[in-house]
Order: C-alpha cells, then structure tokens, then sequence
C-alpha cells in the first residue's frame, strides 16, 4: 500500500473515532424530554391518515384533526410522508388536563423549518389528538 492512501485511511479512522467518542460523550449528558412520549401517538395518527384509515383515526383523534389528516393523506400525501420523516419535538407544556406538544420538522421535503402543533387530552398512557395546527402546507 502506497504510504499517501495509508495515511489518508489512518487519517480517517482518527476522525471517526473522535467523532463517535463525541457522540457518545454527547448523549450520555442529554435529557430527554418529558414529551418524547407524545411521538409515537403522533406517529400512528399520521401514518393512519397516510393509509387513509378513519376507522384508527376515531379511535386516537377528535373530528377536526382526523378531517385534516383525511384531507392531506387523500390530496398531498408527502405531506404526511415529510412529517413523519422529521418528527423531532421542540417542547410542551401542560395546560389543565391537556398536553400541548409542538414538533418540528428540520431535516428537508415539504415540512422543512415548519411546525405542527398537537392537543393531547386523557392519560398520558393513552393520549387522544384534540387540536391540530400546522404551517407545512402541501406544495403548489
């Protein structure tokens, strides 16, 4: 082996195990957050609106927000496709018996820098959408 592409090789192992000490470094002093739980309801009720499924969708959510994930999966599918790609929560909070819990997607598509919004009423264990907003709008 030529000693420029040993070098490079030994270069880039050195670059990755520092990167990924870091990494590792880094999630060992991260909190999660109390509303991470939210993500998995938030999931099903959008890939029940990509399927088209109002059968699941009464079940998890109030008519409002079932009639716009209906809409969307039925007019603008990658909508839902780009929201569930990038499903990172940004923060909540409690509000009576409600949990207000916002998302954002970051990462590209249709919902890039955009927020979706999320009322969750009943038990945490079992949480059922109330309120939907959003500013990711399908592509014109």
């Amino acid at each position: 082996m030529k000693r420029g592409v040993r070098n490079t090789l030994a270069g880039s192992a050195i670059v990755l195990a520092a990167g990924a000490a870091g990494w590792w470094f880094l999630n060992l002093y991260s909190v999660s957050s109390p509303y991470d739980r939210y993500r998995e309801p938030t999931r099903e009720f959008l890939q029940a609106g990509l399927a088209l499924d109002s059968v699941r969708l009464a079940r998890i959510a109030a008519a409002e927000p079932v009639q716009w994930v209906l809409e969307t999966g039925r007019r603008h599918p990658i909508v839902l496709r780009d929201l569930l790609r990038d499903l990172d929560v940004v923060g909540g909070r409690h509000i009576g018996d409600a949990t207000s819990v916002l998302f954002a997607g970051w990462h590209g598509g249709t919902c890039r820098n955009h927020l979706l919004s999320l009322t969750f009423e009943g038990r945490p264990e079992a949480p059922r959408i109330r309120d939907l907003s959003t500013d990711c709008q399908a592509p014109r």
